[in-house]
């Protein structure tokens, strides 16, 4: 039983709800995005849509620029200047597109390990650096023959010769039980570039992981939801698939997903998702709620939010403004966010 140890924090500061912002969409796009990426420097957010494009919107949420992709499955994105980084679910490759070159190249994900961290989402942003790009996926399943070394969760493509490389694993927890192969086993990031912090936030985990781009071993920090007692186990062997009740086992149990750098307040938002009824596979929304860690990653305040947008994951992002989260909108030509501002609590 995975029980959640509730250690003593501090709670002096909140999210408080600031202003609503959306963005225009035509009559064939659709709000559900799998991937988005807030271009700090410029002010620009942009999305993966529905019509295998990128739309580039401005500060002032006018649609600036659509970028058209060369191949449909796209998984994630990558926006360095005039390259994008795209990784290509249906081939397994990393296609690398100049706009300003009109070039294009095309790398195979090498599969050097048996359960190799691929597909990469959109909830864990590619990273890169010093000529390499490093992403973060998982493999659906539950093995028997599972470890840490060959079961990793991020990959380092050297661009120079493209040899990939393979490093991390999950906590010892997930390999103590059967967690249904699926949602439960989703890799979340977020990468801290002023201090090389690289912090992982696990579904199923009250704690979150640091590491670096140096692959260091973890170092571990509680982070868990005032709001969960505890994550149980399926209780089925590990080999059992069936991805249905996988489903329904993870909406009507609690977990944690996406976690952001807050470089402008030096903080990190980590999200907490409610359990609720299943109903179907189409038709279910974890309410969530939003933990709040200082920059030594100790929990300082939580904050509630309720229903969000069933995409939130891959497309809630920070801007100078605060913390934007994806809400529901009643108008289908309109993608809606909530900006929520950090503050300190009153004594």
């Amino acid at each position: 039983m995975n029980i959640n140890p509730q250690t003593n924090h501090t709670n002096n500061h909140s999210l408080q709800e600031y202003e609503s912002i959306s963005y225009k969409l035509d009559s064939l796009t659709s709000d559900i995005s799998i991937s988005s990426q807030y271009l700090e420097d410029k002010e620009l957010f942009t999305f993966l849509s529905n019509k295998n494009e990128i739309l580039i919107y401005d500060n002032s949420n006018n649609l600036k620029n659509v970028i058209p992709l060369p191949n449909k499955g796209i998984s994630t994105y990558l926006i360095s200047g005039d390259t994008i980084f795209l990784f290509d679910y249906n081939n397994n490759s990393i296609i690398i597109q100049n706009t300003r070159l009109n070039e294009r190249i095309e790398i195979p994900v090498k599969k050097e390990i048996l359960y190799y961290p691929a597909p990469p989402h959109g909830a864990s942003k590619l990273i890169y650096k010093n000529n390499n790009l490093i992403f973060f996926g998982n493999i659906s399943g539950e093995y028997n023959d599972e470890n840490k070394l060959n079961r990793m969760i991020c990959g380092k493509i050297n661009l120079k010769n493209n040899d990939v490389d393979y490093y991390l694993s999950y906590p010892d927890i997930y390999f103590k039980y059967n967690w249904g192969g699926g949602l439960y086993r989703w890799i979340y990031s977020t990468y801290n570039n002023i201090d090389d912090m690289l912090i992982f936030s696990f579904p199923i985990d009250h704690y979150i992981y640091k590491s670096n781009l140096k692959f260091e071993p973890y170092e571990r920090f509680y982070a868990g939801s005032q709001k969960i007692d505890k994550i149980p186990p399926l209780k089925k062997r590990k080999k059992y698939v069936n991805t249905e009740a996988a489903t329904q086992y993870f909406t009507e149990n609690y977990s944690y997903s996406d976690i952001k750098y807050d470089k402008f307040n030096n903080v990190y938002y980590r999200i907490a998702e409610m359990k609720t009824k299943y109903e179907g596979i189409p038709k279910w929304i974890k309410e969530i709620s939003v933990i709040i860690l200082d920059n030594e990653l100790r929990k300082i305040g939580e904050t509630y939010i309720g229903r969000c947008h069933p995409c939130n994951n891959f497309t809630m992002h920070v801007s100078q403004k605060g913390l934007h989260i994806q809400k529901e909108s009643t108008d289908e030509d309109l993608m809606l966010f909530t900006i929520y501002k950090l503050m300190k609590n009153e004594k």
